[in-house]
């Protein structure tokens, strides 16, 4: 900043400028001496904060998750699991359609309790679908998935 005989900016520099002011005196370059140093502004150490009340719903990273609320699973829907589960397998998927207020998720994670606390039942289940499927059984499971689309429809 080139200032004619110290008029001009002010020699301060208040102007914002750290940088050392240089001024023009009489066709001379010289450095502003009260430029060198820059006096500290205080700020006050409490601001006045101001209190926001929100209404509504509440959002966090959470009501993105999906989350399912746990639903407890009957004796009679744990033996629709396991007679599927000798049908079907681990087709999670299929089993799903069986239980139409239940996610796939719901299911695999059921399997996985199950095994856990039945291992046995679990294993049996499962040769019993490896072996020679039953055609009155396959009815009658193809029956509970018909009943089942249709409560979900309604």
């Amino acid at each position: 900043l080139f200032q004619s005989g110290g008029q001009g900016a002010s020699p301060s520099g208040k102007d914002g400028a750290i940088a050392p002011q240089v001024q023009v005196v009489d066709g001379q370059i010289v450095i502003n001496r009260e430029s060198l140093s820059v006096k500290a502004q205080v700020e006050p150490l409490m601001r006045p904060e101001r209190r926001v009340e929100e209404t509504g719903n509440k959002l966090s990273a959470f009501s993105y998750s999906g989350y399912l609320t746990p639903e407890k699973w009957t004796k009679k829907d744990t033996e629709t699991f396991y007679e599927a589960l000798e049908q079907f397998g681990t087709d999670f998927g299929l089993i799903q359609k069986l239980f139409p207020k239940r996610e796939r998720k719901q299911i695999k994670s059921k399997f996985r309790r199950e095994e856990k606390s039945n291992p046995n039942r679990i294993e049996e289940a499962l040769k019993k679908h490896n072996s020679s499927v039953c055609v009155n059984s396959l009815k009658i499971m193809l029956d509970k998935l018909k009943n089942a689309e249709a409560a979900e429809a309604t």
